[in-house]
């Protein structure tokens, strides 16, 4: 008997100690993975570039601009400036848009492509290295017309949300065809907190781990098919309204899957510094990987709803990956990537569009 209760709690002990150099190991890994974090935003080549220090301008976010932040832009305001050899220019029109003035009737003949979105719509170093202004130009010169108008109407902050509040004020400017590229402001500062929020404690514990975010990427954070479900509710379900209030009124709509960085496609410094902006610029407190993840199916059920309504689907997300040669971080584009973007929807809407 006597034997039998000391071997029990030689086991006993011997399972405890596993345990104790269980959770010193880990603790040994947790520690290495923030100090690498720390190491990236003091090391890293591309953090201490800067490559975002023009994202304020580029990206139209400065306060000079707000008439309400994140949703609406003051009328008729231009700002310019000069910074390290860099001319930056953002002329809003009478309707706040980055864009050019518009005649309203819609002059005859006109046909008018009103592109919507956030900041990844908005951005450009000048209103005319824009995506929009950009496409404009290359359906012009493809058709040999002076007669296509692509309006930029993208508003830094907004999601899909708002952008069915605004509706009747892109109706208002008489479009042919509606534009969407949107995600990353609905996916970060919408989605994952309220994941967050809704999480039980235990799994809220767990996701602080900057190791364990890295080895079960989403999947501490919420299942693939509840993920699934909040994106169609939660976003798809505007896109379907905003088609929906665009078809009666004759209005062509077309959506275009979101890109991010491919991290096949990375180098050990692009991967640390995405993964960086991921914490220290979104604040998502998920890896690049589970990012990723989140992205491919948002494309997935927007790709979804435009085979049920028979709507055009452009695969930007397909088509535009890379690195730092395109993405300054994991939504917002270079001047080479906004022109990369450019290319490919002109690649898909110069067969696909009807001139009346």
């Amino acid at each position: 008997m006597a034997k039998s209760k000391i071997l029990g709690l030689r086991v006993l002990l011997l399972f405890v100690s596993l345990c104790l150099w269980l959770c010193v190991l880990l603790l040994g890994i947790e520690i290495y993975f923030r100090y690498k974090l720390y190491r990236v935003g003091k090391y890293n080549t591309l953090v201490l570039a800067d490559i975002r220090k023009y994202a304020a301008l580029s990206e139209a976010a400065s306060s000079s601009l707000w008439e309400v932040p994140w949703y609406e832009y003051k009328k008729n305001v231009e700002f310019k400036t000069k910074i390290d050899n860099q001319d930056f220019q953002i002329r809003m029109n009478r309707y706040g848009f980055r864009t050019k003035d518009i005649a309203i009737p819609k002059p005859e003949g006109t046909y008018r492509i009103v592109c919507i979105g956030g900041s990844t719509t908005v951005e450009g170093l000048t209103n005319d290295t824009t995506y929009p202004a950009l496409l404009e130009k290359k359906l012009n010169t493809y058709f040999n017309s002076n007669r296509i108008g692509v309006l930029n109407c993208g508003i830094s902050g907004i999601g899909a949300s708002h952008e069915w509040q605004k509706m009747p004020l892109y109706l208002h400017m008489e479009p042919d065809m509606l534009l969407e590229y949107n995600l990353v402001n609905d996916l970060c500062l919408g989605l994952l907190p309220r994941w967050w929020q809704k999480r039980p404690l235990w799994k809220r514990i767990l996701t602080k781990s900057l190791f364990l975010a890295d080895m079960f990427p989403g999947h501490l954070i919420i299942s693939k098919k509840d993920a699934e479900k909040d994106i169609n509710s939660y976003i798809i379900s505007s896109l379907e309204a905003i088609s929906t209030a665009a078809s009666q009124h004759n209005v062509k709509v077309v959506f275009c899957s979101f890109a991010s960085p491919d991290i096949a496609q990375l180098n050990k410094e692009e991967r640390e510094y995405f993964h960086y902006t991921v914490h220290h610029f979104w604040k998502a407190k998920i890896s690049l990987r589970a990012y990723s993840d989140f992205v491919a199916m948002y494309n997935a059920c927007l790709e979804q709803l435009c085979k049920k309504h028979g709507l055009q689907f452009i695969p930007v997300g397909k088509y535009l990956s890379g690195g730092s040669d395109y993405f300054v971080d994991i939504a917002h584009l270079t001047t080479k990537g906004i022109e990369k973007k450019a290319d490919i929807i002109f690649n898909h809407l110069k067969a696909s569009l009807r001139l009346h």
